[in-house]
C-alpha cells in the first residue's frame, strides 16, 4: 500500500465513521436497539492507531474532533478532547496488545469506547442537564465491540494489507 492509498483509506474510513455516527435510527425503533449503536468514531480510530498508528496524529484527532463537535452539534473542544485521549490510550495499550489481534485487542477496545461514552455522557448531564440512561452508556460499548469482533477474522487474514502493519 502507498502512502497515499493509505491516506486516502484513513480519510475515507474517517469519513463514513462520522456519516454513521450521525446517521439517525428510524423512530420506531425500540430504545434498546437504537442504544446498540456502535461508537464508529472510537472502532475507526483504534483500528487505525493499532495498525498505522503514524497516521493518527494529535493534530488529526483534533481536527476531526471538532468537525464532530459541529456535526454532533455539542460543546465545542469535547470530541477534540476525547479523541486526543482516545490517540494516547490506544497508543500505551499497544504495549499490551502485542501485534496481535484478538482477545487483547477486543478488551481494549471495549475499555475505551466504555471510557469515551461514559466521559462523554458525563459531561452532557453535568454542563447541559441531559437525560442519561444507563443503556445510553453501556450498549454502545457493548455494540462497538461486536462489531471489532467480526472484524478480526478479516484483520489476521493471510491476505490482509494490515497484518505487514503490525509487525
Amino acid at each position: 500500500m502507498t502512502d497515499t492509498q493509505g491516506w486516502s483509506y484513513f480519510l475515507l474510513t474517517i469519513v463514513v465513521a462520522s456519516i454513521l455516527s450521525v446517521a439517525p435510527m428510524p423512530f420506531d425503533v425500540p430504545d434498546w436497539i437504537r442504544n446498540l449503536k456502535p461508537d464508529w468514531i472510537v472502532l475507526c480510530w483504534f483500528f487505525w492507531i493499532a495498525f498505522q498508528h503514524e497516521r493518527c496524529s494529535l493534530i488529526m484527532a483534533f481536527v476531526v474532533g471538532l468537525i464532530l463537535d459541529v456535526l454532533y452539534d455539542e460543546p465545542l473542544g469535547i470530541n477534540s478532547l476525547l479523541l486526543l485521549a482516545l490517540v494516547f490510550a490506544g497508543r500505551f495499550s499497544l504495549r499490551f496488545i502485542q501485534s496481535s489481534v484478538g482477545l487483547r485487542s477486543s478488551i481494549a477496545v471495549l475499555i475505551l469506547c466504555f471510557l469515551v461514552t461514559a466521559t462523554k455522557s458525563l459531561f452532557l448531564l453535568v454542563t447541559l442537564d441531559v437525560d442519561i440512561h444507563l443503556s445510553s452508556v453501556v450498549m454502545p460499548p457493548i455494540a462497538t465491540l461486536l462489531w471489532w469482533v467480526l472484524l478480526i477474522p478479516l484483520l489476521n487474514s493471510e491476505h490482509s494489507q494490515f497484518r505487514d502493519a503490525v509487525q
